[in-house]
C-alpha cells in the first residue's frame, strides 16, 4: 500500500523514509505536466508532514510528490492545475491514499482540481486535505465532498475527533503540538491543520493495511464513532 504526499517535497537527509520522490512542473496545457526526479524540499513543510505520517504509519511505502518550484517565497504559490497534476500523477501510479496538506481558494467546482478529486474517488482512492489554520476560509481540495477535509483541534488530545460535516466529510483532529525528529536530528514541535491532516492520513493508512477494501464512507464512519 502506498501513500502519496503532495507537498513541497522531501529533503535529501530524509529520503530514506520514502520509496520515491518526484517533482511536477507545468507544461502550459490544461492538465499536462512534466515529471522530474528533483523532489528536493526547499521549504521544510513537506518533509515534516512526511516524517509525521511515517511515525504514525511506518510500514507503508511513502511517495513524495513535489508541486512547488524553487522560489524565494516563504509560502510558495501553487496554481490549481499544478496541484491537480500532483494528484493525477498519484492516481496514475496506483497510490491508494493521498495527503494534501496544501490548499488554494477561489476556484470553480468544475475545474481541473475538482475533476481529478472526483476521478480519484471513483477509483476508490482516498484523499485527505487540510483546511487553513484560521478555519475560516473555504479552501480546496479540503472542501470537496470527495475529500476528507481536516481542521485542527489545538486544545484537545490525540485520538479525539470532531465531525464538522457529514455531507462534506469534514472532521477536526488533534493539531498538535507533535514532536518529530527533523532531518538535521533536532527535535521539532509542529502544529496546525497540515499536521492534523498528516495524523489522519497515518491513521487511515493503518486501517487500509488491515482492510484494503475500505471506502471513503466506511472510513468516515470510523471517525464518527470516535468523535468527541
Amino acid at each position: 500500500m502506498k501513500i502519496g504526499i503532495v507537498d513541497t517535497g522531501i529533503q535529501s537527509s530524509a529520503k530514506a523514509i520514502v520509496t520515491n520522490s518526484i517533482c511536477i512542473s507545468d507544461d502550459n496545457s490544461l492538465l499536462g505536466y512534466s515529471v522530474s526526479d528533483d523532489g528536493e524540499d526547499y521549504y521544510g513543510h513537506g518533509t515534516l508532514v512526511t516524517c509525521l505520517i511515517h511515525i504514525f504509519c511506518p510500514s507503508v511505502s511513502l511517495v513524495s510528490v513535489r508541486i512547488t518550484q524553487d522560489s524565494p517565497l516563504l509560502i510558495p504559490y501553487v496554481q490549481e492545475k499544478t496541484l491537480a497534476a500532483g494528484i493525477d500523477w498519484c492516481i496514475k501510479h496506483e497510490i491508494r491514499l493521498i495527503n494534501v496538506s496544501y490548499s488554494i481558494k477561489g476556484i470553480k467546482n468544475n475545474g481541473p482540481l475538482a475533476e481529478v478529486c472526483s476521478s480519484a474517488a471513483e477509483k476508490g482512492i482516498i484523499i485527505i486535505g487540510a483546511y487553513s489554520n484560521t478555519n475560516q476560509d473555504i479552501v480546496y481540495p479540503a472542501a470537496f465532498p470527495t475529500v476528507i477535509g481536516v481542521s485542527a483541534l489545538l486544545n484537545s488530545e490525540y485520538g479525539k475527533y470532531l465531525i464538522l460535516s457529514e455531507y462534506n466529510h469534514d472532521i477536526a483532529a488533534f493539531g498538535g503540538p507533535y514532536e518529530v525528529t527533523a532531518p538535521d536530528k533536532s527535535s521539532r514541535l509542529i502544529y496546525g491543520t497540515s499536521f492534523a491532516s498528516a495524523q489522519v492520513t497515518g491513521m487511515i493508512g493503518r486501517m487500509l493495511i488491515i482492510k484494503p477494501e475500505l471506502t471513503l464512507k466506511e472510513i468516515f464512519k470510523y471517525f464518527k464513532k470516535y468523535s468527541c
